[in-house]
């Protein structure tokens, strides 16, 4: 990789809960096994000018997705999207229904 790219994966800028990021400057065999981490069907999205390029990941199977690339010796990063205050955004539904009933609880003075 160039100088101009930096030695550590850039965050990228995804639209879904997950994504991985990782460098574009890789052979053809560890681009093809890039993929097949990602998802065969999975959009390869390059971004920095061309320095790093990242698959946007849904469900829980992030995890997944970077161990695969490491254990190919791709060095490859996780991103969680975060609201605009920079907490995490909350992705469980459950979670998500029991912060509501909380809220909900406060306004009406029952908690």
């Amino acid at each position: 990789m160039n100088n101009s790219c930096g030695d550590s994966v850039a965050q990228p800028p995804f639209t879904h809960q997950y994504a991985c990021a990782f460098s574009s400057k890789l052979n053809s065999t560890s681009q093809a096994t890039a993929q097949q981490c990602c998802g065969l069907t999975t959009t390869l999205n390059q971004y920095l000018d061309g320095c790093w390029q990242y698959c946007e990941i849904t469900g829980n199977n992030h995890s997944a997705v970077v161990s695969c690339m490491n254990d190919a010796d791709i060095i490859a990063a996780e991103y969680e999207r975060t609201d605009a205050s920079g907490a995490s955004v909350i992705s469980k539904p459950g979670l998500l229904g029991l912060a509501t009933l909380v809220v909900t609880g406060l306004v009406a003075g029952t908690w």
